[in-house]
């Protein structure tokens, strides 16, 4: 009976002490941070738009047109579709507009297979993969591309 206890004794002292290097570790978490609220911008219609405004608006139309040149080159839908076997490494590369990381390569010679992969533009785990044997596209994957 004596060992049990002495047992008993040695986890509950082993479970007090986690808890103490948790609460210690985490921190208190039961208080919630405040956060000052956004300051917001308020106009007056009466006010006329100064040349600074003007600026902006012009800054507004140019970032339009990049992301209307975006939308024709990175890792997409469309622009997965668009690769086909045969093409070169540098061919794929001119399409998405950025390198790959290399993530497998096999064989040497003209035996030799290296498989990319890209991370996708459209959210959290969009992805393709590009297999080339001797720099020629075998074989493409893709997941979550919009």
């Amino acid at each position: 009976m004596k060992k049990f206890l002495v047992g008993c004794g040695s986890i509950f002292a082993a479970f007090v002490l986690l808890g103490a290097c948790v609460a210690v570790i985490g921190g208190d978490s039961d208080e919630a941070e405040e956060i000052p609220p956004e300051e917001t911008e308020q106009t007056d219609p009466d006010v006329a738009e100064t040349p600074e405004q003007d600026e902006n608006d012009s800054e507004e139309e140019t970032s339009a047109e990049e992301e209307e040149e975006k939308k024709d080159s990175g890792v997409t839908l469309d622009n997965f579709q668009k690769i086909e076997n045969g093409m070169t490494y540098d061919e794929v590369v001119e399409i998405l507009g950025k390198e790959g990381e290399l993530i497998s390569e096999a064989g040497e010679g003209q035996y030799k297979t290296e498989m990319y992969q890209w991370e996708g533009d459209s959210g959290f785990g969009a992805n393709m993969n590009v297999t080339f044997q001797n720099d020629e596209v075998q074989s493409k994957a893709q997941a979550g591309l919009e």
